[in-house]
């Protein structure tokens, strides 16, 4: 696993527990929901960015291949 994997996955998870703690500790509920999708959302898409910054070309590539190959269920 290199360090942009690293990243990618630290990002990721924190962003599921920051949206996690929006939702179970801000209150009404459809705007606690809406922060959580938000969070969720943003942290998506700047740990794919901070993968595409620091990752290889060939390790863009084999993460493509490995996606392709084995698809998420």
């Amino acid at each position: 696993m290199t360090r942009a994997h690293v990243w990618r996955f630290l990002i990721g998870f924190g962003g599921g527990l920051a949206a996690l703690a929006l939702l179970f500790t801000t209150h009404p509920f459809p705007l606690a929901a809406a922060l959580a999708v938000l969070v969720f959302l943003l942290s998506s898409l700047l740990s794919e960015r901070t993968f595409r910054r620091l990752a290889t070309q060939d390790a863009i590539k084999r993460d493509l291949e490995d996606r392709v190959r084995n698809p998420p269920s």
